[in-house]
Protein backbone atom coordinates (compact mmCIF):
# COMPACT_ATOMS: atom_id res chain seq x y z
CA UNK A 1 0.00 0.00 0.00
CA UNK A 2 2.33 2.81 1.04
CA UNK A 3 4.52 1.95 -2.29
CA UNK A 4 1.03 3.51 -4.08
CA UNK A 5 1.49 6.78 -1.95
CA UNK A 6 3.42 9.90 -2.05
CA UNK A 7 5.29 10.29 1.41
CA UNK A 8 3.89 13.26 2.97
CA UNK A 9 0.45 11.63 3.18
CA UNK A 10 1.14 7.90 4.28
CA UNK A 11 0.37 8.40 8.11
CA UNK A 12 -2.70 10.42 7.81
CA UNK A 13 -4.01 8.34 5.12
CA UNK A 14 -3.67 5.03 6.69
CA UNK A 15 -4.85 6.20 10.41
CA UNK A 16 -8.00 7.34 8.67
CA UNK A 17 -8.34 4.16 6.72
CA UNK A 18 -7.58 2.44 9.65
CA UNK A 19 -10.03 4.68 12.49
CA UNK A 20 -12.39 3.52 9.65
CA UNK A 21 -12.37 0.04 9.84
CA UNK A 22 -9.93 -0.81 6.72
CA UNK A 23 -6.99 -3.39 7.31
CA UNK A 24 -3.89 -3.04 6.16
CA UNK A 25 -3.84 -6.39 4.12
CA UNK A 26 -7.03 -5.37 3.01
CA UNK A 27 -5.75 -1.72 1.81
CA UNK A 28 -2.67 -3.41 0.18
CA UNK A 29 -4.43 -5.98 -2.13
CA UNK A 30 -7.12 -3.15 -2.88
CA UNK A 31 -4.05 -0.91 -4.01
CA UNK A 32 -2.31 -3.86 -6.07
CA UNK A 33 -5.51 -4.37 -7.85
CA UNK A 34 -5.99 -1.07 -8.67
CA UNK A 35 -2.51 0.27 -9.57
CA UNK A 36 -3.19 -0.40 -13.36
CA UNK A 37 -5.82 1.74 -13.63
CA UNK A 38 -5.78 5.52 -14.71
CA UNK A 39 -6.57 6.90 -11.43
CA UNK A 40 -4.20 8.45 -8.77
CA UNK A 41 -3.47 6.79 -5.27
CA UNK A 42 -5.20 10.01 -4.55
CA UNK A 43 -8.04 9.91 -6.14
CA UNK A 44 -8.96 5.87 -5.19
CA UNK A 45 -8.55 7.18 -1.25
CA UNK A 46 -11.25 9.67 -2.15
CA UNK A 47 -13.73 7.36 -3.68
CA UNK A 48 -12.92 4.72 -1.26
CA UNK A 49 -13.89 7.29 1.76
CA UNK A 50 -16.94 8.53 0.00
CA UNK A 51 -18.25 5.07 -1.14
CA UNK A 52 -17.52 4.32 2.65
CA UNK A 53 -20.32 6.93 3.55
CA UNK A 54 -22.95 6.43 1.03
CA UNK A 55 -22.51 2.64 2.29
CA UNK A 56 -22.38 3.51 5.82
CA UNK A 57 -26.13 5.63 5.22
CA UNK A 58 -27.41 3.07 2.84
CA UNK A 59 -29.36 -0.35 4.80
CA UNK A 60 -28.71 -2.54 7.05
CA UNK A 61 -26.28 -0.30 8.80
CA UNK A 62 -28.60 3.20 8.15
CA UNK A 63 -26.04 5.85 10.42
CA UNK A 64 -26.20 9.52 9.60
CA UNK A 65 -22.66 9.83 9.58
CA UNK A 66 -22.59 13.53 7.93
CA UNK A 67 -18.59 13.40 7.39
CA UNK A 68 -15.26 11.79 7.59
CA UNK A 69 -14.59 13.01 11.06
CA UNK A 70 -18.56 11.94 12.39
CA UNK A 71 -17.01 8.33 11.34
CA UNK A 72 -13.87 8.61 12.99
CA UNK A 73 -15.10 9.46 16.46
CA UNK A 74 -17.67 7.50 16.64
CA UNK A 75 -17.14 3.93 18.01
CA UNK A 76 -16.01 0.63 16.34
CA UNK A 77 -19.12 -1.60 17.41
CA UNK A 78 -22.02 0.89 15.41
CA UNK A 79 -25.59 1.28 16.26
CA UNK A 80 -26.61 -0.92 14.03
CA UNK A 81 -27.69 -4.38 14.86
CA UNK A 82 -27.18 -7.97 12.70
CA UNK A 83 -29.98 -10.29 12.18
CA UNK A 84 -28.08 -12.70 14.96
CA UNK A 85 -28.26 -9.95 17.41
CA UNK A 86 -24.43 -8.31 17.94
CA UNK A 87 -23.68 -5.09 16.48
CA UNK A 88 -22.12 -4.48 12.90
CA UNK A 89 -18.60 -2.91 12.88
CA UNK A 90 -16.50 -0.31 10.88
CA UNK A 91 -14.55 -3.01 9.25
CA UNK A 92 -17.80 -4.56 8.31
CA UNK A 93 -18.65 -1.27 6.29
CA UNK A 94 -15.11 -1.78 5.32
CA UNK A 95 -15.95 -4.84 3.59
CA UNK A 96 -18.95 -3.80 1.75
CA UNK A 97 -16.70 -0.91 0.54
CA UNK A 98 -14.15 -3.18 -1.13
CA UNK A 99 -16.69 -5.94 -2.45
CA UNK A 100 -18.57 -2.91 -4.25
CA UNK A 101 -15.07 -1.93 -6.00
CA UNK A 102 -14.87 -5.20 -6.59
CA UNK A 103 -18.26 -5.27 -8.37
CA UNK A 104 -17.59 -2.13 -10.35
CA UNK A 105 -14.22 -3.55 -11.65
CA UNK A 106 -16.01 -6.61 -12.79
CA UNK A 107 -18.72 -4.53 -14.59
CA UNK A 108 -21.53 -6.17 -12.72
CA UNK A 109 -22.88 -7.13 -9.53
CA UNK A 110 -21.20 -10.52 -8.28
CA UNK A 111 -22.93 -14.16 -7.49
CA UNK A 112 -23.49 -14.31 -3.40
CA UNK A 113 -20.28 -15.89 -1.87
CA UNK A 114 -22.38 -18.01 -0.04
CA UNK A 115 -24.85 -20.96 -1.53
CA UNK A 116 -28.32 -20.33 -0.51
CA UNK A 117 -29.98 -23.13 0.69
CA UNK A 118 -32.60 -24.38 -1.75
CA UNK A 119 -35.21 -27.55 -1.25
CA UNK A 120 -33.74 -30.18 -3.24
CA UNK A 121 -36.38 -30.82 -6.24
CA UNK A 122 -39.19 -33.48 -5.13
CA UNK A 123 -38.48 -35.99 -7.98
CA UNK A 124 -39.77 -39.12 -7.74
CA UNK A 125 -37.12 -41.89 -7.50
CA UNK A 126 -37.89 -45.50 -9.57
CA UNK A 127 -36.58 -47.79 -6.92
CA UNK A 128 -34.99 -51.33 -8.52
CA UNK A 129 -36.23 -54.64 -8.34
CA UNK A 130 -34.72 -57.31 -6.42
CA UNK A 131 -33.63 -58.65 -9.63
CA UNK A 132 -31.69 -55.41 -10.64
CA UNK A 133 -30.01 -55.06 -7.36
CA UNK A 134 -28.67 -58.61 -6.84
CA UNK A 135 -25.06 -58.88 -7.28
CA UNK A 136 -24.69 -61.60 -10.21
CA UNK A 137 -21.91 -64.48 -8.92
CA UNK A 138 -19.76 -66.77 -11.46
CA UNK A 139 -20.46 -70.12 -11.30
CA UNK A 140 -17.74 -72.38 -11.61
Amino acid sequence: MRAGFQQMDIDDTDNILNALGFEDGELEMFFEMNRDSDVSSEQLIQQLIQRYLEIAREVPFNLDWQSVQNAIDSPYQTSAIKPNGTPFTKHDIAKDVLDSFDDILEGGYKRRKSKTRTKKSQKSRTRKTKKQKRRRTRRH
